[in-house]
């Protein structure tokens, strides 16, 4: 089970992972590096408010190609980033941390650039998540407490972290089925009066 994602979710690493060519057009990735997986996907907002203990609206500091990443650890499981995120807004908080806008959160992704056996840069990744490209916001995070001290992790992968401003939604999902899930989160979210 990868830790730095929530318990929750019940991820099972299925395959030990597959490597394959990553396109040209990131040159400095040689190789990508998927480790396969299960994970729960949210139907609505009231399941994804449901799942989340700490939903914020932030600011996410830095390009995913400056993330600070980490090599697989027996504690994580498989390579993973760290990230920086600014809250702008608290909009429910069942943890025991106190977090209020102005604090800065770590946010732990389940992807890392790193260099391979054969030095080839590579980009590890669990099932299709993409990590955050661009730095910016507003995002509307879904997250709980991680097994790092002090850290925090996606309540659901990628339906967990939703833009709402004027982002590219290629930046965030994989696939247009997730874009659509995603968009429904936001619009469910705005028409229960969550977000204000």
């Amino acid at each position: 089970m990868m830790k730095i994602l929530p318990i929750a979710l019940a991820v099972t690493i299925i395959g030990a992972f597959s490597i394959s060519l990553i396109s040209k057009r990131e040159s400095t990735i040689e190789r990508f590096v998927s480790f396969e997986g299960s994970y729960d996907i949210y139907p609505s907002f009231k399941e994804a408010e449901k799942g989340s203990p700490l939903i914020i609206v932030g600011n996410l500091k830095g390009d995913f190609e400056r993330a600070r990443f980490f090599e697989a650890t027996e504690e994580s499981g498989m390579p993973y980033a760290e990230r920086e995120i600014v809250v702008t807004k608290v909009l429910k908080n069942r943890l025991s941390i106190p977090v209020k806008p102005g604090d800065k959160l770590t946010l732990l992704e389940p992807t890392a650039i790193l260099d391979d056996a054969e030095g080839r840069r590579t980009l590890f990744q669990f099932g299709d998540y993409i990590g955050v490209k661009k730095a910016g916001g507003p995002i509307l995070f879904f997250l709980t407490a991680s097994s790092f001290d002090g850290k925090f992790s996606l309540t659901n992968m990628n339906l967990s972290r939703i833009p709402m401003g004027q982002a590219s939604l290629e930046d965030y999902y994989s696939s247009d089925l997730e874009r659509k899930r995603a968009l429904r989160i936001l619009e469910d979210a705005r028409l229960t009066g969550f977000l204000k």
